[in-house]
């Protein structure tokens, strides 16, 4: 509470405490009629008194709560997280709701590009489960549409200006540069949206059993409470043309794991850095259903969620070498 309400606050009090006194003073002179009076008098006025100060607090509870958008559109594989449901949402969609609605804020659901031509203003963040060229149009059996050119630049501009992006599992299976698994591209070629986004996805192996390496200090409350590491069995992309600029908040700890894909040193795989103003977050966790349906695992989306969005500050000193040092070795000899 301000200093203000207190300091009015504490008035009406003092107003209460007067009003007790002069009923004291007013019983002991025999005069109940002006002891009534003049009671009821301070009391409305304390009553209003607390009502006017009061009434930012309850303005401030009324602000509109902060809006993501989340985009799932697969040009290219659809993974079943995004895969709409008998017609209905998807279970990527359901989780992402209702997460939204556990934590304050607003989530809307989409696999419609056009929404890029529109308002982007109106959202907070912008959180993406997609695959394949984001700018053409689906196959038959998939449902979603485009994102324009227009649409596209407008969204990364809207990135630029300050808006948060959280980007999960294959959202760097998209708009790809190509070329070689095993080899990094030289910038020029390197497409601007993974250039936003920190990584490129090359593979990935069968799915398995692996130990995500927590960067120390851990940055955000979901990672302090699993200490150095966490073991977690998920689809593991395998990823390249890493930003250097990018703060690595876990490393996959590539030893022991089963393809090809992973004979190369650990590498970032849950990470943050700046594009212009804007908050950019990505996690290569997701692939299955079972990792939506886990409320343990959501409060990891949330917290990357939530600084995305603004909320908080975490230290985002480029620490790619110190963390992940052979990252940008693609594959051992």
């Amino acid at each position: 509470m301000s200093n203000a309400i207190m300091s009015n606050a504490s008035m009406s009090n003092a107003s209460m405490s007067n009003a007790v006194e002069i009923s004291r003073c007013r019983i002991r002179s025999g005069d109940s009629t002006l002891f009534f009076n003049v009671i009821m008098k301070n009391t409305i006025l304390s009553l209003l008194a607390l009502c006017l100060f009061a009434a930012p607090v309850f303005a401030q509870d009324a602000a509109p709560r902060k809006k993501v958008l989340y985009f799932s559109y697969s040009n290219g594989f659809q993974h079943d997280p995004v895969k709409l449901v008998d017609g209905g949402p998807s279970v990527s969609d359901v989780a992402m709701v209702e997460l939204g609605k556990k934590h304050g804020y607003e989530v809307v659901c989409t696999k419609d590009g056009a929404v890029f031509d529109g308002d982007l203003d109106q959202y907070a963040a912008f959180a993406f489960y997609t695959s394949g060229n984001l700018s053409n149009d689906p196959d038959e059996n998939k449902p979603g549409a485009r994102i324009t050119d227009t649409g596209r630049e407008k969204f990364f501009a809207a990135i630029r200006a300050g808006k948060g992006y959280l980007g999960f599992h294959s959202a760097n299976d998209t708009w790809r540069s190509g070329g070689d698994n095993y080899v990094n591209d030289p910038p020029e070629k390197i497409n601007p949206y993974i250039k936003i986004v920190g990584a490129e996805f090359t593979s990935h192996g069968p799915q398995q059993e692996a130990d995500v390496i927590i960067t120390q200090p851990a940055a955000l409350p979901w990672f302090k409470s699993k200490g150095e590491k966490f073991r977690y069995y998920d689809e593991w992309y395998a990823f390249k043309n890493f930003a250097d600029d990018m703060h690595v908040l876990a490393v996959l700890d590539t030893e022991g794991m089963k393809g090809d894909q992973y004979r190369r040193p650990p590498f970032p795989m849950v990470w943050a850095r700046m594009e212009g103003k804007g908050r950019v977050v990505f996690s290569g966790l997701g692939h299955r259903n079972e990792y939506w349906k886990d409320e343990h695992m959501m409060e990891m989306v949330n917290d990357l969620l939530q600084y995305a969005m603004g909320e908080g500050e975490i230290d985002i000193t480029p620490n790619l070498e110190k963390t992940a040092p052979g990252a940008k070795t693609l594959k051992n000899n």
